[in-house]
This record gives structure tokens, C-alpha cells and sequence, in this order.
């Protein structure tokens, strides 16, 4: 593992030190003069910008204080298992190396929870898996050449990896960077260490190591928290004794629409006339309620006409959300983990769910080899499981499924579409993102009307509006 800041908030002419930058921001709201002379007078007195730091930020509360610090950090040598437990934070920046694109090497997290003879085997067996995936690749890169004869060596590749990615482990190593600031460092600092994952508190080490020897003053909170770290546990433990939860079909369905607002339609429309009347709101929601369909059409197009693919809908889109169960292979969880803006959870992963096949490697005829790699990973996770619950999961693989619950408003399933619903995302997380579009459309006629690809969207447009 290894994590470095190789950049931080700094002046471009003066070189003005992260905690100066801080420091010099905070007097701002009590001083009057200008913001370049307060922070160059902290930089001249570091020691009482320290000073002024640790008592705004963490004796008086104004954490917003830390958040002009920022560092862009280096995260080399972890695993996928880790990456998407740090990038599910969301109030910070990330690109991770993409295993669709990249050639992947037999690098892989062996955790220290295992004892000297489970690590043998799980390397062992870890090993296996990179040969399956290897194997895969070959497989279908023959198949592809064969099948599209026009394709580039590049394109036949990258097709290639998409799914045989699929049987990767989730202890593969991976490497991002990241850019957060002081505040958040902290934070994520503190929620690695309360993960119960020898992994994760390795990270927060190395990370608190980093970041105090450059702003010791705005980063000072960040061991383990029992609120994070025991909370779950309590909840399970409570339903264990007192609850008896009654057993569901096991759907085997990718998304279900679960929770809708009434009327999302309506919320918006009130949300634009609002925005531009001087009426309450109870009193324009009564007038909306009474007009007619066509009216509130014509309402949301003029809201809509002039939105171009890479516009972002006005924020009264955001007051309607909708809330889908999702039942999806881990390779596309950790590509819905990217919208942090939207609220999601996930249930503590395991085998029990099933696995996804990708579509190629059935046509491939590659199936029963597809499904023999993925029963050795879960072989391995249901003997580790039993010794060491949280560390068991390394063993999983990107086609085990996840269930997940994720809930985005109208403004963010715009945004959602625009990237996902496009031709050229990937197989699993385009259609997922279309059948979600699909569903909240039936509750949403008008608002969701131009929720759609980016390759899509000027056809969509011109159909839905007539511009």
C-alpha cells in the first residue's frame, strides 16, 4: 500500500502554507481588511495561525474553516474492496484505474486477518482466479476478432477485458487519486479506522501521517469512532433478539421502483412557479393541483426547451425523488458508487445473491468455464466466512451481486441517464439505467421527459418538444 500528497493548497506567487490559507480565510469574517493581507500576516506568524486553527476549528466547531485546506493524494497498492469502501464518501474528488481499459497484472490485498495456512490458500486460490480471468480474455478476444473482422486490435481488447473483468477478485489491486480537503480528511480518516478492516486502518494511518505533517493544526480528530464502528452491529444484534423478519421471494430482478413522491410532476411545476411569483407556496401547490394536463406541459417544456445534452436542469427538478432496490454484480456497483450526490446503502456483501453472467460470455459459449472460476471465489468466501466475516469478502468477485438501495431526485436521474443510459457505457449499468429511467417516467411523464443518453438526446428532444 502506499498513499502520498503530492500537492496541497498553496499560493502561486507566495508559496502561502496550507494552515496559513486557513487561518487567513477565518479572520476574514472578523476583520476588515483585505483577504491577501490576513492570510500573508498568518503566514508570517505560523505558529499563531496554528494556534488560531485548532481553536476555530476544533474547540469553537467551525469546521468549514478546514475545508480551504486541500490535498491531492496518491492511493496506490489497495484494493477494489477498499476503493469503493473511500470513493462511497462523496464530498470528495476521484478517477480510479479502470479495469475495462487497462491490462490488469496478478497484484492482489493477501489480509492480515488470515492466519499463515488460510493466506497459502487464499493466495492459492486467488491466483486461480487471475488465471480464469487471463483465460477469459484470451477467449473472447478470439471470439470477438472472429466475429467483428473490422474491429481495431483496441477495440476487440477493451471488449475483451469489459467481462473478463467479471471474475476478477475484489482484493485485485488498484490505484487512484483523489483530492479532499482537510475536513473531509478527518472525517474519512476516522470512518477507515471504524471498518473493522486491518486494510482500511493501515490506510488511515498512512493517511493522518501524511496529511498532519503538512496541517497538523486543521487535522486532529480521527480515530476509530464506536458510533461508526459498533452501531450496525448493535442494530443486527436487536433484530436477532426481538424482531422476526419475515422471509421475501427472492426477486431476481435488477431495479424496483420502491418509494416515489406523490404527484413529482406537480412538485416541480409548483417548484418553477415559485420560483418566479411572490405567492406562498401552499397557494401556488393549490393552483397546480387545478390546472390542466396540457398547461403543466407546457410549463415543464419551457423549462426544458433551451437545455442543451451537457446542461445540467434547473435545481426545482431536484424536490421529486425516487427511490429504486437494486440487485447488480459488484462491476457495476462500483460504477454507481461515482454518484455521490445520490443517496445509496449497501448491504454487507456476500455469495448468497448470486452472480451475474455477462451476455458475451454465453454467446462466447464460455459460460460453464465463466461459472467454474466464480465457484472457486465462492467456495473460498464460504470457508473464510466463517473465521473472519469482514475479511471473507476479498475473496468475492466482480460478478457476485449486491443489493443495494438508492435513492436520486429528478435533477440527479437527469444527470444519471446523460452518463449511464449513453451507447457508450457499459453493457450492465446502461441498462440499468435505462430501466430506471423507464420506471420513474411512468410517475413522471413530463418532468422526466428528456431523461435520456447523451447520443440519444437531440433525437429525444426533438420528438418530446419539437425543437
Amino acid at each position: 500500500m502506499k498513499i502520498k500528497i503530492i500537492g496541497y493548497t498553496s499560493n502561486l506567487e507566495k508559496g502561502y502554507l496550507p494552515e496559513a490559507i486557513s487561518a487567513g480565510f477565518a479572520r476574514v469574517s472578523r476583520r476588515k481588511e483585505p483577504v491577501s493581507f490576513l492570510v500573508e500576516e498568518a503566514q508570517g506568524d505560523l505558529e499563531k495561525a496554528r494556534r488560531s486553527n485548532t481553536t476555530i476549528i476544533h474547540e469553537y466547531g467551525h469546521s468549514s474553516i478546514a475545508e480551504h485546506v486541500v490535498f491531492n493524494v496518491v492511493v496506490e497498492e489497495v484494493s477494489r474492496l477498499l476503493s469503493a469502501i473511500i470513493m462511497s464518501h462523496r464530498l470528495n474528488s476521484y478517477i480510479e484505474k479502470s479495469q475495462r481499459y487497462v491490462d490488469i497484472d496478478t497484484g492482489f490485498v493477501v489480509p492480515k486477518e488470515f492466519s499463515e495456512e488460510d493466506a497459502r490458500e487464499y493466495s492459492r486460490a486467488m491466483k486461480e482466479l487471475f488465471s480464469g480471468y487471463d483465460f477469459l480474455y484470451k477467449k473472447l478476444g478470439e471470439y470477438l476478432k472472429e466475429k467483428y473482422p473490422d474491429w481495431t486490435e483496441r477495440d476487440v481488447n477493451n471488449r475483451a477485458k469489459e467481462d473478463a473483468r467479471f471474475v476478477l477478485p475484489l482484493s485485485t489491486f488498484t490505484q487512484f487519486g483523489m483530492t479532499i480537503n482537510a475536513r473531509n480528511f478527518e472525517h474519512l480518516a476516522m470512518r477507515l479506522k471504524s471498518q473493522n478492516l486491518d486494510e482500511a486502518e493501515q490506510a488511515a494511518e498512512l493517511l493522518v501521517r501524511e496529511g498532519t505533517s503538512l496541517a497538523p493544526s486543521v487535522i486532529k480528530y480521527t480515530e476509530e469512532n464506536s458510533y461508526f464502528k459498533e452501531t450496525y452491529g448493535d442494530i443486527e444484534q436487536y433484530v436477532k433478539e426481538n424482531l422476526r423478519l419475515s422471509s421475501d421471494s427472492t426477486s431476481s430482478e435488477a431495479v424496483k421502483l420502491v418509494g416515489y413522491d406523490d404527484n413529482p410532476d406537480d412538485k416541480v411545476v409548483t417548484a418553477l412557479l415559485h420560483r418566479v411569483s411572490k405567492l406562498g407556496y401552499d397557494s401556488i401547490k393549490a393552483s397546480v393541483a387545478r390546472l390542466p394536463f396540457e398547461q403543466k406541459k407546457e410549463i415543464i417544456t419551457t423549462a426544458l426547451k433551451k437545455l442543451k445534452p451537457h446542461d445540467t436542469v434547473l435545481r426545482e427538478f431536484e424536490f421529486p425523488s425516487f427511490t429504486f432496490e437494486l440487485l447488480i454484480s459488484q462491476c457495476c456497483y462500483h460504477q454507481l458508487l461515482r454518484h455521490r450526490m445520490c443517496t445509496y446503502t449497501l448491504q454487507e456483501e456476500n455469495a448468497d445473491l448470486g452472480f451475474v453472467v455477462p451476455p458475451l460470455i454465453t454467446g462466447a459459449g464460455l459460460e460453464s468455464d465463466f461459472t467454474d472460476i466464480i465457484k472457486k471465489s465462492t467456495e473460498l468466501y464460504n470457508y473464510l466466512k466463517q473465521k473472519y466475516p469482514k475479511a471473507a469478502k476479498y475473496a468475492l468477485s466482480n460478478a457476485h451481486k449486491v443489493r443495494v438501495l438508492f435513492k436520486a431526485n429528478i435533477r440527479e436521474l437527469y444527470h444519471f441517464s446523460r452518463i449511464r443510459a449513453e451507447k457508450y457505457a457499459q453493457w450492465e449499468i446502461r441498462d440499468l439505467a435505462k430501466e430506471m429511467v423507464r420506471l420513474a417516467n411512468q410517475h413522471a411523464p413530463l418532468s422526466m421527459c428528456l431523461s435520456c443518453g447523451r447520443s440519444d438526446f437531440e433525437k429525444q428532444k426533438s420528438k418530446i418538444i419539437g425543437l
